[in-house]
């Protein structure tokens, strides 16, 4: 007797997830995997981080709150006010609670622990409301809102952050990473250790600091199954690869060191695990994964290195968020490893090698 293939039809809304554990799960699992960092800038930068993530989770809330009885009708056969604004959140749930509280945490955890609380709300209001709910919701966003959220106060109050950042003892008007570029670098070695990046006691943003924190909320997304580790490796390999190059360029007496204290400073790791990994806005097939963090490596190490901003890694997540439609088109790439996906990425890692060691400087 043939077999035939049953197909179930499902009249839910997106998002759409292709495991068993529900939406709500997933989203419980990425606020569980963000307590170890959370918990780091909260006793590092003191109570200023506490007030300013508060603040962004309840603003993202209140946001998506807002805008979500916006967006859905009134029942006219209520004849009470009350009775019909609450009509338009019948179908209102607790996702729709807990997933702008992770855009909120994730968004605040990238800005700096001195930022002004004002510019905390207008980037929880703008990525919950112009990165998400304007595409119609949770997981229909093809952009993170976190991310939208972060890059549109770093534009709008450019000159706030760079006095919102804490500064390098004895070299004023830097960061740890603006430095690693410049002749400062060697300072950078003598001041912060390589010990200091990975605990995170060094000055930066108030989550993409501790490595070890992020690391340990990697470790539960992976256990969980929530997050791709492709996706992370994907992204820091060839960083690291590519950062090594531009230290021959620019630091050609410890190449490898440079490139480490590239991998640990910034947010590169932060954006790694917490940010690339989401579902809505990543490739589904595992070698549109890796070409997804081709693209994001790539984008942020020429932002950092050529570019005016010493970071770009929610530069290169808003850009690689863009191509996702296009890396998922079967035509384009099929999620097995074959001689079209060799070239496309050797060949696209190749000439991202060569830009970096030449454009920085580097020679024969």
């Amino acid at each position: 007797m043939e077999d035939t293939l049953k197909l179930k039809t499902v009249k839910e809304a997106a998002p759409y997830i292709r495991k068993q554990t529900t939406s709500f799960r997933i989203m419980l699992d990425v606020l569980i995997s963000l307590i170890p960092v959370t918990i780091f800038a909260m006793s590092y930068f003191g109570w200023g981080a506490v007030l300013r993530i508060v603040v962004s989770i309840v603003i993202a809330i209140l946001t998506e709150l807002v805008i979500y009885g916006i967006m859905h009708k009134a029942d006219n056969k209520q004849t009470s006010f009350w009775l019909k604004l609450k009509s338009r959140y019948k179908t209102y749930t607790k996702l729709n609670i807990v997933t702008p509280a992770v855009t909120g945490l994730i968004l605040v955890l990238m800005l700096p622990p001195a930022i002004n609380v004002y510019a905390v709300i207008v980037a929880a209001v703008v990525g919950i409301g112009l990165g998400k709910m304007v595409f119609g919701g949770t997981g229909k966003n093809i952009f993170n809102p976190a991310v939208v959220g972060r890059l549109f106060v770093g534009v709008a109050f450019a000159g706030m952050f760079a006095s919102a950042y804490p500064q390098l003892d004895g070299l004023a008007g830097a960061t740890a990473l603006s430095s690693l570029g410049s002749s400062s670098f060697p300072y950078v070695l003598s001041r912060y250790s390589f010990l200091n990046q990975i605990i995170g006691t060094v000055p930066g943003s108030l989550g993409e600091t501790s490595v070890i924190a992020i690391l340990l909320g990697a470790g539960y997304l992976i256990y969980r199954d929530v997050a791709d580790w492709r996706t992370m490796l994907g992204i820091l390999v060839p960083f690291f690869v590519l950062s090594i190059f531009v230290g021959f360029a620019l630091h050609p007496a410890n190449p490898i060191q440079f490139a480490l204290y590239q991998v640990v400073s910034g947010g590169i790791v932060y954006g790694a695990v917490f940010m690339a990994t989401d579902p809505a806005t990543s490739p589904f097939g595992w070698t549109g994964k890796l070409i997804f963090g081709l693209i994001i490596s790539s984008v942020t190490l020429i932002i950092r290195a050529l570019g005016a901003y010493p970071e770009g890694v929610a530069f290169s997540i808003l850009f690689a968020n863009m191509l996702v439609p296009l890396i998922d088109k079967p035509k384009w790439l099929k999620n097995t490893f074959n001689w079209k996906f060799a070239t496309l990425y050797g060949g696209f890692f190749v000439v991202m090698i060569l830009i970096a060691y030449f454009g920085t400087g580097g020679g024969f």
